[in-house]
């Protein structure tokens, strides 16, 4: 009777897993990001990598609506390709708008994040321009902080954003670090 017992707990176990497999609800968890490239006045490019590949959802709402429900997303987009490296890009947002946003891989979800789409022409805005970080986390994120806390419109950020390019690691700490500031990127001389 024990046998049996056992042998169904483990039938009725791996059943669970393949139809959440089969459906696209798996088991991933998000290894690096999300972050932020490619900001425009009505788009935005959010990228993750999960450690398995996997379907994908991101759920967003404007700050305003946001903060008046609670914490709630009104909207989101699905990425229905199973794939580990993923890269959405939201359209037709507001100009000028602070935005709420998480994504969701299998069943592993990301924090509550934030991004600001681009100002509308010859409306006026803030700059910052920063570079040659290298790989000194711990200083980048101070640098990161205060540039966050000015409220940029527009970061750059003009090169060396890693001691090598070609080192894995050094990237998932830069991306780490600057998960949560949308900004346009050069490759310096040590990404070549």
């Amino acid at each position: 009777m024990r046998k049996s017992f056992y042998a169904y707990v483990v039938l009725g176990f791996s059943l669970l897993l393949l139809s959440q497999m089969t459906i696209g609800i798996g088991i991933a968890d998000i290894i690096k990001g999300p972050y932020l490239s490619s900001v425009t006045l009505t788009s935005i490019v959010i990228s993750w990598e999960t450690d398995d590949s996997i379907n994908s959802i991101i759920e967003y709402a404007e700050n305003s609506k946001y903060m008046a429900s609670g914490g709630a997303y009104d909207q989101k987009t699905e990425d229905a390709n199973n794939v580990k490296r993923h890269s959405i890009t939201l359209k037709d947002l507001a100009p000028s708008t602070l935005y709420h946003y998480k994504v969701t891989s299998g069943a592993d979800t990301s924090q509550d994040n934030t991004f600001h789409t681009a100002v509308r022409p010859n409306e006026p805005f803030t700059l910052v321009v920063y570079g040659d970080t290298r790989t000194n986390p711990g200083d980048h994120q101070t640098v990161i902080n205060r540039i966050i806390e000015n409220k940029p419109d527009l970061v750059l950020n003009t090169g060396d954003l890693v001691e090598t390019g070609s080192v894995s690691s050094l990237w998932d700490i830069f991306f780490n670090t600057t998960k949560n500031l949308g900004s346009y990127r050069e490759l310096g001389e040590k990404e070549a």
